[in-house]
């Protein structure tokens, strides 16, 4: 799993080649892992800094902005190596890396790259031997 995610680091912009099915999910898994628990820290924070009783209100405020902002730097960060593993996991299944633009087609857009993303891979044909 966690070799998958070294390599949509390893790969951060190359948006030539494939990654196969498994790849792309193991590391999508763990890239939204890190996302909800970063938000789930953030929204725990931001709700218990509202109990009654608390001495230091600031305190919580101070820490759940610490994690928003380590939310925000993280989606910064990975933002193209997201683009370019699904890309990737788009030539693999046989399609143009033009279809990452059905992200802006509201609510069909992205239901229909999941299906794409969730089809095996494109048949290759074997190499030839010349021998």
């Amino acid at each position: 799993m966690f070799t998958a995610y070294g390599q949509f680091w390893k790969n951060y912009v190359n948006f030539q080649g494939r990654t196969n099915r498994k790849d792309y999910w193991l590391a999508i898994i763990v890239h939204s892992l890190i996302i909800l628990s970063l938000v789930t820290l953030m929204l725990i924070s931001f709700l218990t800094m509202g109990i009654p009783g608390r001495q230091n209100i600031s305190a919580g405020a101070f820490s759940g902005f610490a994690i928003f902002l380590a939310l925000a730097l993280y989606l910064l960060a990975t933002f193209l190596p997201t683009l370019a593993i699904n890309i990737r996991r788009l030539q693999d299944g046989g399609f143009p890396w033009g279809f990452i633009f059905f992200n802006f087609i509201p609510y069909i857009g992205p239901l229909a790259l999941l299906v794409f993303y969730c089809l095996p891979s494109e048949k290759r044909p074997k190499p030839s031997s010349n021998f």
